[in-house]
């Protein structure tokens, strides 16, 4: 990260100004701090106060008006300089304060840093042009906080940096958080570690001693190289201490899974950008043990680990194992037997929340087998990714089947395929969180951790270093999910199943302090429709933005209420629904989710609902005609007031969009999500103010 060389500042009214010229090695790090004492709150009306501490020799008085500026002392010695015309909080400074070197030292406050310093340069038309300011380096992320026993909940405990019980002199640490990145590998002994056979945390794997490493001191674990291992923990466990010396219990397959990572590595046929590095990092063994902020953060940057994995090397069990390599055995893939593609149906792994956020994020993908008897083979991921959709086709036309029954006889693979299209874009598409939770949402997780689901959501969404204060509960971890979209723009979390919030302003947005009541039944961040859906243009996504006006949501359709569909409507969603009659036509039998019978039995909107439930749809059973197609909200609308409905541009189905209800209970204005099947016209679209 470059740094400045010179900037300027002053108070609000101009009177009292500096300049600081930096010195070419000072320490930006370690000279930034943000303070939580009573004194510096009174002066300043701030909950935390962002300083930046700068030499006596680097720092002038550039006022124009001297005598503006003068300073308190509420304890001798200490000098608090402000401006007595506007009252501006300027410098802290300590007679009794010097540099290891001797010199005196001022510590000035951010905010009085000039606008084109801090923030950056604006242009003609007075927006900030990205990358023109010095904010970040001069209250860096990773510095000091003092006097953080006055911590105010999660007001301030998202504040990044190292606490310090009062100030950093005192050397009382609490925590820190920060975007420091905590890898911990799993890497061979070398000579000169004075790590020895027998030793406490020293592991003899393939005739090689192993041990794992203390945190780098990184800050991207893209500066280093090593690999991914992904594997099913399964029930059985390790005690404490059995391995790697182990703190707490761990899974039994996690010996057999680095085992056979080791001896993947060396098979003929692994890929790699250049040469092989022996280091893996496997979650039971790299994840810190205590329960803290290190552990959760590490948890909460999955994606940022496995995105800079040189690969993710991924161990199977029988029969998943001989099936994968059989599959991937000819030139071009073969189509699995039915029994085959059940045995799949059934594996944890194709079945796992993890599964998701570890391939949208590998470079390379590479399976191996847990089995000794399958060591040293090894198949690259494509091999067999390619043989999974070709598969599910195949059986339909084979079989006489239609989407609808593909989804009842094999609804993991399906998944799986979806995700296998949203790994085929990620090397240059981002995915929408919408995207993300519909995957998740047929996805399955450990009950007794019901978090794991949001944490590899957070996963596949960013690859970035975990920031903020750790997500401890559900409630937590939902509100990062969010802000996280929210600081990329990225709103389609609003077509989720989940209850509003209350507070005025934020009626639109999920409540993520919902309740889960039942461990098996999450509640936060359900999708409306667990169904692969693209953006519109490609990879856009529900964008909105905040003005004097209040929130609005862009790219919306306003959908107006009738009597009746149009025909142009019904024949869209018969087409989609129903296979062709006429068989002969050039992918005819692919097409339709129901066979053509369908449609003796049930009309378009019975049918169109029917669908929707396979798609894990739980709202209203009654649709609102709409001009241009079929609304079914998450809550039944018959007698709300001034009942409104919008669908998505930006998020498309075949069949039609997500969309938004919204009316009036009283004098409160409530909002639901909704499917809309029908014709979206793009044209229509617009930016819509929502509180």
């Amino acid at each position: 990260m470059s740094a400045p060389s010179k900037i300027t500042g002053g108070c609000l009214c101009g009177a009292v100004r500096y300049e600081v010229n930096f010195k070419p090695n000072h320490d930006f790090k370690n000279n930034a701090f943000v303070c939580l004492c009573t004194q510096c709150r009174k002066q300043s009306g701030a909950l935390a106060l962002h300083f930046f501490n700068v030499t006596l020799p680097s720092f002038t008085w550039t006022s124009p008006n001297p005598s503006a500026r003068s300073d308190y002392e509420i304890i001798p010695g200490n000098h608090r300089h402000f401006c007595t015309t506007c009252g501006s909080f300027i410098a802290w400074q300590g007679d009794n304060n010097p540099t290891p070197e001797g010199e005196g030292q001022l510590e000035i406050c951010a905010g009085t840093i000039d606008e084109e310093f801090l923030i950056g340069k604006k242009d003609a038309d007075g927006e900030v042009v990205p990358g023109t300011g010095w904010g970040e380096v001069l209250c860096h992320p990773e510095g000091k906080i003092t006097w953080a026993q006055n911590d105010i909940g999660k007001v301030t405990a998202g504040i990044c940096g190292t606490r310090y019980k009062y100030g950093s002199s005192d050397g009382v640490k609490f925590y820190s958080i920060c975007r420091e990145m905590r890898l911990q590998l799993v890497v061979p002994v070398k000579p000169g570690d004075g790590k020895n056979k027998g030793d406490r945390g020293v592991e003899e794997l393939n005739g090689q001693l192993w041990h794992v490493t203390a945190p780098l001191d990184i800050d991207d674990a893209r500066d280093v190289k090593f690999h991914c291992i992904s594997y099913v923990w399964g029930q059985g466990r390790e005690k404490p201490g059995n391995f790697f010396d182990n703190e707490i219990s761990i899974s039994d397959k996690t010996r057999p899974a680095l085992i056979a990572a080791i001896r993947a590595i060396k098979a003929s046929g692994f890929e790699a950008d250049g040469p092989v590095e022996e280091a893996f990092w496997i979650d039971a063994l790299c994840v810190p043990y205590a329960d803290g902020p290190d552990r959760y953060g590490t948890l909460e940057s999955m994606g940022h680990i496995y995105s800079a994995a040189e690969s993710v090397i991924i161990i199977i069990q029988d029969p998943a194992w001989k099936i994968i390599l059989e599959a991937s055995s000819g030139t071009t893939p073969d189509a699995l037997s039915y029994d085959d593609m059940q045995a799949l149906e059934g594996d944890k792994w194709i079945t796992s929340v993890w599964t998701y956020q570890e391939l949208v994020n590998a470079r390379k993908i590479h399976f191996a087998p847990i089995h000794p008897e399958g060591y040293d083979s090894i198949v690259k991921g494509e091999r067999f990714f390619n043989c999974t959709g070709y598969s599910l086709d195949q059986w339909k036309k084979r079989n006489d089947k239609t989407t609808s029954e593909s989804l009842i006889e094999f609804p993991t693979l399906n998944t799986f395929e979806d995700t296998l299209a949203d790994l085929a874009t990620s090397g240059y598409l981002g995915r929408s969180v919408f995207q993300v939770l519909a995957n998740m949402a047929c996805r399955t997780y450990d009950p007794f951790f019901p978090a794991n689901r949001l944490l590899a959501s957070l996963g596949a969404l960013t690859q970035k270093v975990s920031w903020g204060p750790p997500s401890m509960t559900i409630s937590d971890l939902s509100e990062k999910v969010m802000g996280t979209c929210e600081a990329d723009n990225d709103y389609s979390f609003i077509y989720t199943t989940d209850e509003r919030d209350e507070t005025p302003g934020l009626q639109w947005r999920p409540d993520a302090k919902q309740i889960q009541t039942d461990l098996s039944k999450p509640v936060n961040l359900i999708p409306i429709l667990s169904w692969s859906s693209w953006g519109e243009p490609f990879g856009a996504t529900q964008t909105g933005y905040k003005d004097d006006a209040g929130f609005w949501l862009e790219n919306m359709i306003q959908l107006q209420q009738s009597d009746a569909t149009s025909e142009e409507v019904k024949r869209l969603l018969e087409n989609w629904l129903y296979r062709p009659k006429d068989l002969s036509q050039p992918g005819a039998a692919s097409k339709g989710f129901f066979k053509q019978t369908e449609s003796d039995k049930l009309n378009f909107g019975d049918a169109m609902l029917k669908a929707l439930k396979q798609m894990r749809f739980s709202g209203a059973q009654k649709p609102v005609i709409c001009e241009d197609g079929l609304f079914f909200p998450l809550k039944p609308l018959g007698g709300r007031q001034d009942v409104e409905l919008f669908a998505a541009s930006s998020i498309r189905w075949v069949f039609g969009s997500p969309g938004l209800a919204r009316w009036k209970e009283g004098d409160k204005t409530k909002y639901s999500a909704g499917v809309f099947t029908g014709v979206v016209r793009h044209k229509e679209a617009k930016a819509v103010l929502i509180v």
